[in-house]
């Protein structure tokens, strides 16, 4: 059983394809692109119906735009690009520049007991109990 069209329903648009993956190569938001296709007649009224057709669409042009974003990253990182590394490492490995690992040397570890130990020796207990 074939479904009739809602009165409200638009065509696929292969114009508005087009203005769609290449605003999200150039980094626009959906809403500027919706915004921008506001006078085309086979624009979707609501952005929720504009996302939802051209689902596809958005998905491979954002692919893209991460994947150029990604190589571009990559290159100026293996470059010696300090600054770009330090995002990279940041966001993506969870570097923090504010935390510091010390080396401890073995007889600070032994001053240094572990809590259960702590607690076990406060009771007035030895580790065998």
């Amino acid at each position: 059983m074939k479904r009739k069209p809602h009165v409200n329903e638009f065509q696929y648009s292969k114009h508005i394809e087009d203005r769609v993956r290449e605003g999200i190569l150039h980094g626009l938001s959906l809403q500027v692109i919706f915004d921008s296709l506001e006078n085309h007649p086979d624009r979707p009224t609501a952005l929720s119906g504009f996302t939802k057709k051209y689902k596809s669409a958005i998905g491979e042009a954002r692919y893209e735009f991460q994947k150029s974003l990604a190589e571009k990253a990559k290159d100026r990182i293996e470059n010696d690009s300090d600054k770009i590394l330090e995002l990279a490492l940041k966001s993506k490995a969870g570097w923090n520049p504010n935390i510091r690992i010390e080396d401890v040397e073995n007889d600070e570890l032994d001053e240094n007991k572990d809590p259960i130990r702590k607690i076990i020796e406060m009771l007035g207990k030895n580790e065998d109990n």
